[in-house]
């Protein structure tokens, strides 16, 4: 294998932050800001990854997204940003932890529709309605990650997108470490890889995003 490249020190990431992330505007900023106070904070994506999706949104023509994995709906915030006027979010949840910083969404509220029930169930119910998306970004119960992509796969048309977040584990996935949930995420990583179904890429932001195209 050739590994001829630049290596990403921190020193480097830093830099890239630096010249590639601009200013949340105030809304998101807000949630942010929110979402940071609450016990779950460890889990909110990065700014560099919102603005790598909010691109990716753009440049795709993406009008319906499907989020699995609502938190305190930072993400469904960032992602009706970046989608057209009539564009929509359906963002699921198995329960709503937030209320209070979800009550920020109301600007943009009408291209959000939030479910309060596990992914796990939804999902099917979503196929059989024949619903459809562009994209699906998928932030959830790391143990359903192959399960969310199976039933994706399902939701989205040939040229479709499939995100996933947290595919590194903090790294733990490039260790030898036998903890389960670095086992499980290095099956699930192997798994996608051999997934003839799709085009694959691993964007080494954040905590490490999969970015699969439906074939």
């Amino acid at each position: 294998m050739d590994t001829h490249k630049t290596e990403i020190t921190q020193q480097l990431y830093k830099y890239m932050l630096a010249n590639s992330v601009k200013e949340e505007d105030a809304l998101l900023q807000k949630i942010r800001h929110a979402s940071q106070q609450t016990d779950g904070a460890q889990l909110l994506i990065t700014k560099e990854q919102v603005q790598f999706l909010q691109m990716l949104i753009r440049i795709s023509g993406t009008q319906e997204i499907l989020e699995i994995g609502t938190f305190t709906g930072y993400s469904a915030v960032a992602f009706v940003q970046a989608l057209p006027k009539t564009g929509h979010v359906t963002t699921i949840d198995r329960i709503n932890k937030f209320p209070e910083v979800q009550k920020l969404w109301a600007p943009v509220l009408s291209q959000i529709t939030p479910i309060v029930r596990p992914a796990i169930e939804v999902m099917p119910e979503l196929i059989d309605d024949r619903r459809n998306f562009d994209l699906i970004f998928i932030d959830a119960d790391k143990g359903n990650y192959l399960n969310y992509v199976n039933y994706g796969y399902n939701l989205i048309p040939k040229g479709g997108l499939i995100i996933i977040d947290n595919v590194f584990m903090l790294g733990g996935v490039a260790t030898d470490s036998e903890r389960p949930r670095y086992v499980n995420m290095r099956h699930f990583n192997q798994s996608i890889y051999n997934d003839e179904r799709f085009d694959i890429s691993i964007i080494p932001i954040g905590d490490g995003m999969t970015l699969l195209r439906k074939k």
